[in-house]
């Protein structure tokens, strides 16, 4: 029996993420080859998705699927493409034939933010003004005494003009929309109709903002118990593939603690953390308690208001040298191996202070999980708990290990800076990212033989060999690495 997982795209916290928890699971979870995902700027084949769906989604196998991967080839494309009729109606053919196949089927869609895809420094102004106008467009909408769709429909017409925007633009805005609230009433009312439990992750929410205003007027025509909402979107597959897990293999009771109130909200959420939470811990059959326990993941820390990866992209990036941080690192002596962190702190994982926690600490946690957005680490987490809780005590589980570390942590709170600060801008030119790719690998390397060799991690000891580096969609936001690693046992 295996578990068939069709991530949003080919990034690490979708595509690796896939890989690497097939790497430790004692069940089996297959993911397709990464060339046939979408990408930055190539859309998955709906033609080879749907023959590896097929063969691979047997009658007794469990499967997570994201909807995007299937109806647009991916969230980019998702976020500016018209849709396609003839491949809409592939995709729901895909959704009935895999859900009388598969004994247990959930999809996932992207309910997309308003300012669609940010490439270069330009997007962050448009990021800014559409974190304002937001809001207005959702107040002028329940002014107008018109309902979602008919207020949407009237602005696509030129009927009536959006806040804020240009003739063109407010019809164009209210075309797309229209177009994306048309294609979710459709699949809820087809996940439904087969018993498919569908989850909507909203991605970079504004509060109070327009997307609140198309989920309420979704959840109104689909009140049903199959149909999840919560804030985020890479962190949906894994807490959907966490639920799988134990659903297949009967796996460890996995449980979340917090250490302060959840009663807050990030950056680019709309929902509470707690609300979040509850939603993404039920996807992951996880319960959440008061006081940690054996297989807790431990969420720590209180978000901060604003995102820092902001003010990195605009010029003050800084961080200390290789050389000085190398000096101060503290050689690791255990992993704690039923432990997993997420830190809520600093969105988008810029934060020195756990930079210097994990410099200085004698025992840490097997993961600390601190990408992206506050939802996307809480689903990050969740799988990191499940499959740890499972895991075999192999070469596998250090790399695994090691990896997370190196991602979540080390790039994210010092590589990324340094990079930042040497190169500028959101992305690497084309002529500097095999030597950042090279650099990167450098620095990662160092920095983990210096943290992790000769830890203790359940009875072997960590030997770390090596760590490559890529930037697989050529920006600064995410490193992919690939650790080589040993885990030597004593022989008695």
């Amino acid at each position: 029996m295996h578990i068939a997982y069709l991530p949003l795209d080919d990034r690490p916290l979708n595509y690796a993420a896939g890989v690497r928890a097939d790497s430790v699971s004692p069940q089996r979870i297959l993911t397709p080859p990464r060339a046939i995902l979408g990408s930055r700027r190539r859309p998955a084949p709906l033609k080879e998705l749907g023959e590896w769906l097929g063969e691979h989604c047997g009658f007794t196998d469990s499967a997570v699927i994201s909807l995007d991967a299937l109806l647009y080839g991916g969230l980019v494309q998702g976020r500016a493409a018209a849709e396609d009729e003839e491949r809409s109606a592939e995709c729901d053919r895909l959704l009935r034939v895999i859900s009388g196949r598969a004994a247990w089927l959930a999809a996932f869609f992207v309910w997309k933010r308003v300012w669609g895809n940010v490439f270069d420094e330009s997007g962050i102004g448009r990021v800014q003004r559409w974190a304002r106008l937001s809001p207005a467009l959702a107040a002028q909408q329940e002014a107008s005494g018109f309902g979602v769709t008919e207020f949407l429909e009237k602005a696509s017409a030129g009927d009536l003009r959006l806040e804020g925007m240009e003739a063109a633009e407010s019809a164009e805005f209210a075309a797309a929309r229209l177009r994306q609230l048309t294609t979710a009433l459709r699949l809820a009312e087809l996940c439904g109709a087969l018993g498919v439990h569908l989850h909507i992750a909203v991605e970079d929410c504004v509060p109070g903002g327009w997307q609140e205003a198309e989920l309420a007027h979704l959840r109104k025509q689909h009140p049903t118990r199959a149909l999840t909402i919560a804030d985020g979107g890479d962190e949906a597959g894994a807490a959907l593939l966490a639920g799988a897990l134990r659903r297949d293999g009967g796996a460890t009771p996995l449980r979340v603690a917090a250490a302060a109130p959840l009663d807050c909200r990030a950056p680019y959420e709309s929902r509470t953390v707690a609300e979040n939470l509850a939603v993404l811990a039920s996807l992951a059959d996880a319960a959440v308690v008061s006081l940690p326990k054996e297989h807790t993941v431990r969420l720590q820390g209180t978000p901060a208001p604003s995102d820092a990866y902001l003010e990195l992209t605009a010029g003050e990036a800084e961080a200390p040298e290789l050389r000085v941080l190398a000096e101060r690192i503290q050689p690791l002596k255990r992993v704690l191996l039923n432990q997993v962190t997420v830190d809520l702190t600093a969105t988008n994982g810029v934060n020195p202070e756990l930079l210097d926690g994990f410099i200085m600490a004698e025992e840490l946690p097997a993961a600390t999980v601190q990408c992206n957005t506050v939802s996307n680490r809480i689903g990050h987490g969740l799988l990191a708990g499940r499959l740890l809780a499972t895991a075999g005590r192999d070469a596998a589980l250090a790399q695994l290990v090691v990896t997370g570390y190196l991602e979540d942590l080390v790039y994210n709170s010092y590589l990324r800076t340094k990079l930042l600060g040497e190169y500028g801008g959101l992305e690497p030119e084309p002529k500097d990212v095999a030597a950042a790719e090279a650099k990167l690998s450098r620095m990662a390397t160092e920095i983990a033989r210096r943290k992790f060799d000769g830890a203790e991690l359940g009875g072997g000891r960590i030997a770390v060999q090596a760590a490559r580096a890529r930037l697989p969609w050529r920006r600064w936001f995410e490193a992919e690495f690939e650790v080589e690693a040993r885990l030597n046992v004593a022989q008695n």
